[in-house]
């Protein structure tokens, strides 16, 4: 094959311009959807950040009756950073064993005293859980149960704080955090 030139209608194909793409015609409703849909956007990352950002935590502070593992004190600690709103405190027992009674169940108790408006960060609320069983039990599995709103928004969270009683050699009771 000869090196040449193209032949002549490839050529006058290359000379020809194209016409300019013409633009779809603009839509009345194009950019008031998407200004909602940023807002759409922005709410729900706000919401998102709202309801997942509350952090609590339970710990025990004291004893009021060191050889019974029901006599321990507890309580809620605000973590977060927000405000949480309409807290409400359930005592959710699992497993007691006494001496002569054995539980295996799952039931929550709530006492009146078992709820607070509002618990601001940093802040610490008491549990009455020592109330729900007055019995000198051997053994004990609960769960602190847990009911908030966080700020700004409509919707409850519930978290579950489940905790085992191990006697320790001297006699008392120590609480410790099952895995969740």
């Amino acid at each position: 094959m000869t090196k040449g030139r193209a032949p002549q209608y490839i050529r006058d194909r290359r000379s020809q311009r194209s016409p300019a793409p013409q633009s779809p015609p603009k839509r009345w409703w194009k950019v008031p959807l998407e200004i909602f849909l940023g807002f759409c956007a922005v709410v729900s990352l706000l919401a998102a950040g709202v309801t997942f950002l509350p952090k609590l935590s339970v710990d025990t502070s004291g004893s009021l009756r060191s050889r019974d593992p029901m006599g321990t004190v507890f309580y809620i600690s605000n973590d977060g950073l927000l405000p949480l709103y309409d807290i409400t405190v359930d005592c959710g027992i699992y497993d007691v064993q006494a001496p002569r009674i054995t539980f295996h169940g799952n039931f929550a108790v709530r006492f009146p005293d078992s709820h607070a408006d509002v618990l601001h960060p940093g802040h610490k609320m008491t549990t009455p859980c020592a109330h729900a069983v007055n019995v000198q039990a051997t053994s004990a599995r609960i769960a602190i149960i847990v009911d908030y709103r966080p700020p700004w928004v409509w919707w409850h969270r519930r978290e579950q704080f489940p905790l085992e009683a191990e006697r320790s050699e001297d006699g008392t009771w120590i609480w410790k955090n099952i895995p969740r």
